[in-house]
């Protein structure tokens, strides 16, 4: 599980890699 404020800095730093994270986080849901 990824908290979504670091998923935010990760995606503001790498956009793809925020992506990534954010879909994940979105499936786990």
């Amino acid at each position: 599980m990824v908290n979504p404020i670091i998923a935010a800095i990760l995606s503001f730093i790498i956009p793809g890699l925020g992506q990534i994270i954010a879909g994940e986080t979105k499936k786990g849901l």
